[in-house]
């Protein structure tokens, strides 16, 4: 099975990647767990880039994404609380994968998906 790991804090000492990080290493035999590395270089999502059939207009590192979130048989995704929500991860429910939240702030924000994102 292939997790990919999402952390919506780009903070270098992140508790929230902390947890993700810590999954990665408890992971048992047969459970791979990636942390996706391109979170801090996602430009905001712009829909006019994304209308097209072919993708063609589409930023790399967006389609990066996209491809890892494809390649992918679950998510696991980090946000902070004091964020309210996953910024960059709203879609998942759109990815077609099960998907978990998880935070490591002490009252976690329920998940949202109420904006629009690259994946």
């Amino acid at each position: 099975m292939r997790i990919l790991a999402l952390s919506d804090s780009l903070r270098a000492a992140s508790s929230n990647t902390a947890v993700l990080k810590a999954a990665a290493l408890l992971a048992p035999a047969g459970v791979e767990v990636r942390l996706y590395d391109g979170m801090a270089n996602l430009p905001h999502y712009n829909p006019d880039l994304d209308d097209t059939v072919d993708g063609a207009r589409v930023p790399p590192i967006a389609q990066d994404l996209r491809t890892s979130v494809e390649a992918a048989d679950a998510l696991l995704i980090a946000c902070p609380e004091y964020a309210h929500g996953a910024r960059n991860q709203e879609g998942a429910a759109r990815w077609n994968r099960p998907s978990f939240c998880v935070s490591a702030e002490r009252l976690p924000q329920m998940f949202r998906v109420d904006r629009f994102s690259w994946a």
